[in-house]
């Protein structure tokens, strides 16, 4: 598998036009970072910034019939996998995120791009290279200004997901290597890209985590206008 590509934005003279700000949360399922997204979220409505929050696979018609398909458990092929997440992503760049952009909204995305490098390329093997172009072609080559990374490590991502579920979807049913990798492959992403990437401790209780990621985004909302 080839090393990991720094995510760059490539576009910087459309950039112009999108005056919000593109925040995305990642992490491993289990982490939190939907609940701090709608934390985030909370926030900033109370302050009367106009947000959106999002979420991948879904957020869109097509996006929501992807979701299902990949919740299902009937994909096991990698490759199918990146194909239908993108393809929901292609939507929810054009449909609901560069609108957003270019009205001068915070958009909120639980997870984006990275988690298909993160999973389909250090979990599953994937070709580092084709899922960035594949990725780029899907984004219109758009990335966000912050990606805060909630890590913690896969024991207790999997424990919590034990407690929370009644069932196992097909990533939680890979072996513990997988999960393994996945972070690792997040946690390479960060060290790329340390400019836009943020890593936050998932183990904190949730109100503090919260506290700690409005830390990273209040000033970059202070900067929109």
């Amino acid at each position: 598998m080839n090393a990991g590509l720094p995510l760059v934005r490539s576009n910087t003279a459309e950039r112009k036009y999108l005056k919000g700000l593109f925040v995305v949360l990642e992490g491993l399922d289990g982490s939190g970072k939907t609940t701090q997204a709608i934390r985030l979220y909370n926030r900033l409505k109370r302050r009367g910034i106009p947000v959106s929050l999002l979420r991948e696979p879904g957020s869109t018609a097509f996006g929501e019939k992807v979701r299902r398909i990949l919740k299902s458990g009937d994909i096991d092929d990698p490759v199918a996998e990146l194909l239908l997440f993108n393809a929901s992503r292609s939507c929810l760049v054009r449909q609901k995120i560069r609108p957003a952009l270019i009205s001068g909204e915070v958009v909120i995305c639980d997870r984006f791009s990275s988690s298909t490098i993160a999973y389909q390329g250090y979990g599953s093997g994937i070709d580092l290279q084709r899922i960035n172009r594949v990725n780029d072609y899907a984004t219109r080559d758009l990335i966000p200004d912050i990606t805060i990374l909630i890590d913690i490590d896969p024991i207790i991502s999997l424990q919590r997901l034990q407690q929370t579920r009644t069932s196992k979807d097909h990533y939680e049913q890979n072996d513990f290597s997988f999960h393994r990798r996945v972070r690792e492959g997040y946690l390479k992403l960060a060290e790329d890209n340390t400019q836009t990437w943020k890593i936050l401790d998932g183990t904190q209780n949730p109100r503090d985590l919260s506290i700690s990621v409005w830390k990273e985004i209040a000033s970059l909302v202070g900067l929109m206008n």
